[in-house]
């Protein structure tokens, strides 16, 4: 993943947008036909319902439609996953966190908690080779196992917790650079 820190620059009078700040950068949608339109993308009133503004008026990004969207520096893709609960969705958008040889997805959900409240659950994915796992922090090591026998290494760092479920993107970045 690209420095957060690293300023945009020009070379033969092009602007080379990877190295700009993730807060500077354009959110964007691609549609299904992969036009790309620029606007603010907000997230509004629910947790994983997008929606793109041009000119103060509102386009709900929609998996019919849209099949990408970029959103405060992160992209998101529409994506074929394991549902979290009974009431989660098959598809859904998942935000890019870290892109390599394999991908790390970040995708929230909302819980109710005893019936008067609700918070929200942060959950990962894995890509690699275009098949997408999800994460559970009870069964963190047998799946990075799994999914990266190649890298004994990082096994072992995991066993002597040196890593665990919260160090997920380090773990997924110690594997990309590795």
């Amino acid at each position: 993943m690209e420095n957060e820190n690293i300023s945009a620059f020009k070379k033969e009078e092009k602007l080379y947008l990877h190295n700009l700040k993730r807060s500077l950068r354009k959110d964007y949608i691609i549609n299904i036909e992969k036009d790309t339109t620029y606007g603010e993308i907000k997230n509004r009133n629910s947790i994983n319902k997008y929606e793109q503004i041009i000119n103060e008026k509102g386009l709900k990004i929609d998996p019919k439609n849209i099949l990408e969207f970029r959103m405060e520096g992160f992209n998101y893709y529409y994506k074929e996953k394991r549902k979290i609960n009974p009431s989660d969705k098959k598809q859904a958008y998942l935000k890019l966190i870290y892109k390599g040889k394999v991908n790390l997805y970040e995708y929230k959900t909302l819980v109710t908690i005893s019936g008067f409240s609700s918070q929200v659950e942060t959950h990962y994915y894995l890509e690699k080779d275009k098949t997408l796992t999800l994460l559970n922090p009870r069964r963190f090591y047998q799946i990075i196992k799994r999914i990266l026998p190649e890298n004994i290494e990082l096994h072992n760092m995991i066993k002597k917790r040196k890593f665990n479920y919260k160090d997920i993107y380090l773990v997924i970045k110690y594997h990309n650079e590795y």
